[in-house]
């Protein structure tokens, strides 16, 4: 039996050390003795006591069956335990040493655009400027649970870095680190204070928490307060968060018809705002950049005789390649037998870089001659409101899908050929289905739509519904839809559809389906239509993936004024480096 020496001593008195010298005089004192004695014992008992008891108990067997007594063994000394093999030194991670350097200094100054960014100004001393060991600009919340904003700065010994979204009327302590060899130099850590917002911006109230709140991320959105006239007041465009912290905001004309996206790392190599379309008043196709600067503004020179000179009318996406905006512009249009007027309209490309038109499809010259759309008149000046423009390229090819509210329809477009493919829609080119391939009744269509959408094999819409009284309804309601389309049989299967009780609005709304499957609906809210209900403020609304509806986050406006078009999510590492929303830290 080996034997293991334990080290023993006093408990330190709290708030005092042991004094060695008397720990060691106690042990002598009143423990050795005990132990020469035990001992002996031990030893007496390995020697005689325990070959003769193994003897004993050890049968071995005979030729007659029974058992004989084995001849005591030798005593041998026992064997000397086995060491424990070496153990390889591995390598572990040894946090690194900080160490402050007063040669690292950072500077910090509010944005005078926007007033939740600051722009830090670094130096640092050229010999810590080490490959693959960039310095990280860290900005920590001065709160019991702290976010934390970390970018990652150039070798440089002297620069400028810009943080974006952070909280209103919130402290914040900044410093900078560089790691060197063994060491992780740091700066003097400066406080920064964001101010309030403004009194006008108007605030949302998160009334269906996300359970996922990295993957809910941002949501960008531009709205106004609407007054009886149809004007509108305190317009803005923010982004923010899925608790409902306002973290970016930019004044300026926001409400209407005005189409919104986010552009990450575009063209001009920084993110930016894309904005579109009409209002009351006409937004010319622009990005936006998150400091203010107008990055690009599109040409206003006309394709066409008849267009309408910067008429751009409800949508200017940015193109799936990220090269271009496709924007729909107002067109004047006569009606060849009766010589009345009506509105028509046009889509246009329009460079990014340049801002110059570079293609374009008008619904009189390729339309109406095509024998795909009917001619307006004096009576029907607005035969198609064209209000959505989407681009998809499929097998190799670029098709433009476009949706025209007025005939409740939705055109395929061939770029190249020019040609329209098929209408989608009542009474026009598909078979309606229901989900089981029952067919389905004519009411169960899309009427009056916006931001009609292909995915795959779907085309998603924000159905308004205006219209579905016609169609085996006692009353028309408002919902999200998405049909399956089969291309070779001609058929449009309902495979999804989400509403709810008291939606019911006639105009605008947006609905995108993003890339882990969710859905966003912009559940916009027009307070001056007479056939919109009351008491429905304009909200944003996530459901989860899957084709059984289910609501995972919710976020409305508190003012039942505050109009909205569309809206979009932004994924959290894709903007405002902020680790509570990309906790990876891999920004894009």
């Amino acid at each position: 039996m080996p034997c293991v020496l334990l080290s023993t001593g006093n408990a330190p008195n709290p708030g005092s050390a042991p004094n060695p010298r008397t720990v060691d005089t106690y042990i002598m004192q009143r423990f050795i003795p005990g132990f020469r004695l035990l001992f002996r014992i031990f030893v007496f008992y390995c020697v005689f006591c325990l070959p003769w008891l193994n003897a004993c108990s050890s049968p071995s067997p005979n030729k007659g069956g029974g058992t004989t007594e084995s001849p005591t063994p030798p005593i041998e000394a026992p064997p000397s335990p086995t060491p424990p093999p070496t153990a390889e030194a591995t390598p572990t991670s040894t946090p690194l040493q900080e160490e402050f350097s007063d040669e690292i200094t950072l500077d910090a100054q509010l944005n005078p655009f926007n007033y939740q960014s600051f722009t830090f100004e670094i130096h640092l001393p050229s010999d810590l400027l080490q490959e693959g060991n960039p310095p990280l600009l860290v900005c920590d919340e001065d709160a019991s649970d702290p976010e934390r904003h970390v970018k990652e700065g150039e070798l440089q010994t002297s620069q400028t870095l810009t943080l974006y979204g952070f909280k209103a009327s919130t402290r914040y302590e900044c410093f900078v680190e560089v790691e060197d060899t063994d060491t992780l130099k740091t700066s003097e850590v400066i406080g920064i204070e964001t101010p309030a917002l403004p009194t006008e911006l108007n605030r949302i109230e998160i009334t269906i928490p996300s359970s996922n709140a990295e993957a809910t991320g941002y949501t960008l959105v531009g709205y106004g307060e609407q007054t009886q006239n149809w004007d509108y007041m305190s317009d803005y465009t923010i982004i923010f968060d899925a608790e409902g912290e306002i973290r970016w905001y930019w004044s300026g004309y926001s409400a209407g018809d005005i189409d919104i996206s986010f552009v990450n790392e575009s063209v001009y190599g920084r993110d930016a705002i894309a904005r579109g379309g009409q209002g009351g008043d006409y937004v010319v196709p622009n990005l936006l950049s998150l400091d203010g600067t107008t990055l690009m503004t599109a040409t206003t020179e006309k394709v066409t005789s008849t267009e309408y000179s910067g008429a751009f009318h409800h949508d200017a996406g940015i193109s799936a390649d990220g090269t271009s905006f496709f924007a729909l512009v107002k067109q004047s249009a006569v009606n060849s037998e009766t010589g009345g007027s009506y509105t028509g309209f046009i889509i246009k490309e329009i460079d990014l870089l340049s801002g110059d038109n570079v293609w374009y499809w008008d619904s009189t010259g390729d339309g109406v001659e095509q024998g795909e759309l009917p001619e307006g008149s004096d009576s029907n000046p607005d035969p198609y409101h064209a209000n959505a423009i989407w681009d998809n390229r499929e097998d190799g090819h670029l098709y433009l899908y476009v949706s025209l509210r007025s005939l409740h329809r939705v055109l395929k477009i061939d770029y190249d050929t020019r040609q329209i493919v098929w209408s989608l829609g009542i009474d026009q080119d598909f078979i309606l289905l229901e989900k089981d391939g029952s067919p389905a009744e004519d009411g169960r269509w899309f009427f009056h739509q916006h931001d009609a959408q292909r995915h795959g094999n779907r085309l998603t819409v924000y159905d308004n519904g205006k219209g579905k009284q016609n169609y085996g309804y006692d009353d028309w309601f408002t919902r999200v839809a998405e049909f399956e389309l089969d291309e070779e049989n001609m058929t449009a299967t309902l495979i999804y559809e989400y509403n709810e009780s008291n939606w019911k609005e006639p105009v605008w709304g947006g609905y995108d389906t993003l890339e882990d499957g969710r859905r966003l609906i912009a559940r916009a809210h027009c307070a001056v239509c007479v056939t919109a209900d009351e008491n429905n403020p304009s909200s944003i609304i996530e459901l989860a993936a899957g084709d059984t509806p289910s609501i995972t986050w919710r976020a409305e406006f508190t003012n039942d004024l505050v109009a909205i078009y569309r809206a979009e999510h932004i994924d959290g590492c894709r903007v405002f480096n902020n680790l509570r929303y990309c906790p990876d830290g891999h920004f894009e």
